[in-house]
């Protein structure tokens, strides 16, 4: 729907947000809607293939996204390219912002993302709220040169 030319999203839905087109799609959701006191699992994947096998999934929860939303802020080190590429932080990770770091499973090689299970707020007051997620992969033997690169992000409006 438009309204004075802003898109207006549905409660229990999610948007895709971000500006490095090399990570586009890598967030996803495997299963699951943002509605109250449901569990949405999330997908994280490299679909540059530049982290190795068993790199563990995270994902961030933030009240705001990132002061430059649509886009992020870039980060050198935290891209998925390569060695010291730049990555889009997309999520305010400030405290009193940030929600949780949520811990996924190990993923394995690209387009088979790993799952990251999040559970949706539960109060009726949460009812219309967005949330921002935005995943993470870490590869802590370094495998191919990227520690950590960070996937676009995910703009949920919690539903009923």
């Amino acid at each position: 729907l438009i309204d004075d030319l802003r898109l207006e999203q549905a409660p229990g839905t999610s948007l895709r947000y971000g500006c490095d087109a090399s990570v586009r799609s890598s967030l996803t959701v495997l299963s699951g809607a943002p509605r109250l006191g449901a569990t949405l699992t999330l997908g994280v994947d490299n679909p540059l293939g530049t982290q190795g096998p068993n790199s563990r999934a995270f994902a961030w929860m933030s009240l705001k996204a990132d002061a430059a939303y649509p886009c992020g802020t870039p980060l050198v080190n935290f891209g998925m390219a390569g060695p010291g590429a730049m990555g889009e932080i997309l999520v305010n990770r400030s405290t009193g912002n940030l929600i949780k770091t949520a811990t996924g499973g190990l993923w394995s090689t690209p387009g088979t993302p790993a799952p990251v299970p999040l559970l949706m707020p539960s109060a009726l007051s949460w009812l219309g709220t967005p949330l921002y997620v935005q995943g993470f992969l870490t590869d802590s033997r370094i495998t191919y040169g990227v520690r950590t690169g960070v996937t676009d992000a995910l703009k949920l409006l919690i539903g009923p």
